[in-house]
């Protein structure tokens, strides 16, 4: 494929790709959120508290929109804690801070602590994510290795800027571009397959030139507002400079090279889904609202609670006919309104509320009053709200820290998730108890364990300490807490050992002078024949042959046994040779379980005693066995309980 190399000096598109929105703020001037317009001000402003949260933004950058209800949030939250402020620039406006910080993207969200600038923020855009990393700032992990489109060498991919990007354009009859942005998992992925495209490309003097444009880079930022790039990676092909289609395909170099060989438009989007009535018999009195119709239906009334919901959800199905009656009773009384917006219809408003599941029932009252409904999802209870809008009782305090027993802690240190790892470090071996206040076994060894940490401590072996589940969830959850107590002994060099021994004062200083893993679980029992000299015409059923050699038998005695139990040593002769007379008469079989190792087949048939012999007729019918454990009461109870083959019937 050959370029041909033309220039041209077009001043409307440099314009249009250099153009910025000026003087635009998504953050309102008296939020939560400082709105700050200079690096200078940045600086002012983290220097004054303690800890700072600074996002840096674009006005025309969906990602920023998105995130910013999350971070307006979070900075109330994290205000009311005092754990620091957060302030917002617009970066498209305000170059000074682009260049001051070195910002690559948008939004970038800067992390400072006493006026220093630590680290860019990477954690969820989530407002209960960013009040978690107030309270416990970590730094992010290492830059990801660059793409081969950030390292050296691009291939025969053109790297486009705003710089060149009309020339490049204009300078080819057809060119294919990729708009990404390198931190994208899709873009790495598609990356090479792209590359190995370019340059196959490069043999067919009729295929467009491929080129590429690093989205992530604040001076491409017009670039992708001019294309309206949604998503990464996305691909335009263009005829000069006019765009001619994007592609919507497979993202490997055999697709890439297929479609721009024929390009098509992509399939048009399916059709919204069509709005459907709130029941099946109709809305009722229940107001259904659109993004056209949600504030003026609010503004009409003194207060309407607005059911955010998906026609799919069953939680949702069940509340409907509720709501729909206490709608009537509502609008009957002069409450106010019962509204609902189909969150699978109009996303936009459901996501402009932070839906996050369905049914979210909110209350919108005078003064821009917003009350997330908490109560009984029934008539009575909408109705009653209705009648008095409250917001929900504040949920209970935490649970209190209580001593490890009712007299104290003693000698048992207890730990919390600040205090845990410091514990571990500066003794030579600590035994935790991970416990639950309310648990039983807990209770009774509290005691034992008590007494042990004083003669450990006394003795100079370590310590014994503590933590409570209850309160300590996530310490337990990271140490993989399952039942209570769980008792871990932690040595030098990461050594982790589960205690499994007795829980007693004795047991547990023993152990804590010569801690030693439990030992391994005996090997499974193996298979034995049925009698010393083998199973002669015994069957020996397993779970996986029991149901199918019920079903095939026209009865079948089975002997639910234990290899060391004397009754079932004492039966085995007789029942096996009433085996071979039952098989030989066509009486149907006599089989037997192994109770030792086919416990769980063994319960399923309530042999708790040993042994418990049972007739079936199939797998699901049986009567118990009761008579003489002998050859002939055997016999006898089959020839009564089976109906021989006639073989001159068959």
């Amino acid at each position: 494929m050959q370029v041909q190399t033309v220039v041209f000096v077009v001043a409307t598109v440099v314009a249009v790709l250099s153009s910025t929105v000026a003087g635009a703020s998504i953050f309102p001037q008296d939020g939560p959120v400082r709105v700050l317009t200079s690096a200078k001000e940045v600086d002012n402003f983290v220097s004054t508290v303690p800890a700072a949260m600074v996002m840096i933004y674009a006005p025309w950058c969906s990602h920023c929109t998105a995130f910013k209800p999350a971070f307006i949030q979070a900075a109330g939250d994290v205000a009311d804690a005092g754990l620091g402020a957060f302030a917002a620039v617009n970066g498209d406006e305000h170059r000074d801070v682009i260049a001051a910080y070195s910002i690559k993207s948008f939004p970038t969200v800067l992390y400072f602590a006493d006026g220093e600038l630590k680290w860019p923020y990477s954690g969820p855009r989530s407002a209960a994510g960013l009040l978690a990393y107030m309270e416990n700032p970590v730094a992010p992990p290492p830059p990801p290795q660059p793409t081969p489109l950030t390292a050296d060498g691009n291939g025969d991919v053109v790297i486009l800027a705003t710089s060149n990007y009309s020339s490049v354009l204009l300078s080819s009859p057809s060119t294919f571009v990729m708009l990404y942005s390198p931190s994208c998992g899709h873009c790495k992925n598609t990356i090479p397959h792209f590359m190995d495209a370019a340059s196959a490309a490069l043999d067919d003097d009729s295929l467009p030139l491929f080129a590429a444009v690093d989205l992530s880079l604040p001076e491409n930022g017009a670039i992708g507002k001019m294309l309206d790039v949604a998503a990464f990676p996305t691909f335009v092909l263009f005829d000069g400079n006019i765009e001619r289609f994007r592609y919507k395909g497979a993202r490997t170099k055999a697709a890439f090279l297929e479609w721009v060989a024929d390009p098509q438009a992509p399939p048009p989007p399916p059709p919204p889904p069509a709005r459907a009535p709130f029941t099946e018999d109709g809305d009722g009195d229940v107001a259904m609202l659109s993004p056209e119709t949600f504030d003026d239906h609010l503004d009409g009334f003194d207060g309407t609670l607005v059911m955010f919901f998906a026609p799919w959800c069953g939680h949702c199905k069940a509340m409907k006919e509720p709501y729909k009656a206490a709608a009537a009773t509502v609008k009957a009384e002069g409450l106010g309104s019962l509204a609902a917006v189909d969150c699978t219809v109009d996303n936009s408003l459901c996501n402009e509320f932070n839906i996050k599941g369905y049914p979210t029932l909110i209350y919108f009252g005078d003064d821009d009053e917003q009350i997330t409904f908490a109560g009984v999802r029934s008539e009575e209870g909408l109705v009653a709200f209705m009648r008095d809008p409250q917001p929900p009782p504040p949920p209970p305090p935490p649970p209190t820290r209580t001593p490890f027993t009712e007299d104290g802690d003693g000698d048992v240190t207890m730990l919390t998730p600040e205090t845990f790892d410091d514990h571990l470090d500066g003794s030579d071996g600590t035994l935790v108890m991970f416990y639950a206040p309310w648990c039983g076994h807990c209770k009774t060894m509290k005691e034992p364990y008590k007494a042990a940490a004083a003669t450990v401590k006394a003795e100079g072996l370590g310590s014994l300490a503590a933590v409570d589940c209850t309160i300590d969830r996530a310490l337990c959850g990271k140490h993989d807490v399952k039942g209570y107590p769980t008792v871990v002994y932690f040595g030098a060099d990461d050594e982790q050992i589960t205690f499994a021994g007795v829980r007693s004062e004795e047991g547990l200083v023993a152990f804590m002078r010569d801690p030693q893993p439990p030992p391994p679980p005996p090997p499974p029992p193996t298979r034995t024949p049925f009698t010393e000299d083998g199973d002669g015409d015994v069957t020996m059923l397993t779970p996986e042959t029991f149901d199918d050699h019920l079903d095939g038998s026209d009865g079948t005695l089975v002997m639910f046994y234990a290899p060391w139990c004397g009754h079932c040593k004492a039966m085995k002769e007789p029942y096996k040779a009433a085996a071979a007379t039952v098989k030989a008469e066509g009486l149907g079989s006599l089989a037997a379980v192994d109770c030792t190792i086919d416990g769980d087949l063994c319960a399923r048939h309530s042999a708790n005693a040993y042994p418990t012999l049972l007739h079936f007729t199939d797998a699901s019918s049986s009567i118990k066995y009761e008579a003489s454990r002998t050859e002939d009461a055997l016999l006898e109870f089959m020839r009564e309980h089976s109906s021989p083959v006639d073989h001159d019937e068959l």
